[in-house]
């Protein structure tokens, strides 16, 4: 199953926004991004975004573990990865306890950056396959009931018949 995916960089660095987006298209994704805080949840749901880049100290005033925690309340199926240029301990740790898929340490590595994000997506391409097995299997079952309820109600009708 191939689908669309969508990313979503949220950071107030428009340069650094601009070389992820660009290396992030190598890998035939729909990228978007937003340097305000205030249009991340939006742009998700508007979106049907599937993996994200936090900025922790996004824009400066360190909003970015409050976004996290919002985006998987609403959305917590949403791949979430925390990225930083100003690690410590806490925040990863948190982080992480905030359920993000991964703490980022910005640096010049976008190749480190690439094979995280290639693993997520097939991590997310995984979870989407399996989400839709899963309704497959509950419209199977749902047919199969249907069928055995018109099943005794046929057969209680030959009953009565004889």
């Amino acid at each position: 199953m191939d689908f669309d995916l969508r990313i979503l960089i949220a950071d107030d660095q428009k340069e650094f926004c601009e070389i992820f987006k660009d290396l992030l298209k190598s890998l035939n994704c729909k990228v978007f991004c937003t340097s305000n805080p205030d249009e991340v949840v939006e742009t998700i749901f508007e979106n049907e975004i599937h993996l994200v880049f936090l900025d922790k100290r996004f824009p400066s005033d360190g909003r970015g573990i409050e976004l996290l925690k919002e985006i998987k309340k609403v959305q917590p199926q949403t791949e979430v990865v925390m990225m930083t240029s100003f690690p410590d301990a806490t925040s990863s740790h948190e982080a992480l306890q905030e359920s993000a898929s991964g703490y980022f340490i910005k640096t010049d590595d976008y190749e480190t950056l690439l094979e995280t994000t290639k693993f997520l997506i097939e991590k997310i391409k995984k979870n989407r396959k399996e989400e839709n097995e899963i309704k497959n299997l509950e419209i199977a079952k749902k047919t199969l009931s249907d069928w055995n309820t018109e099943l005794i109600k046929k057969l209680k009708k030959l009953e009565g018949k004889s």
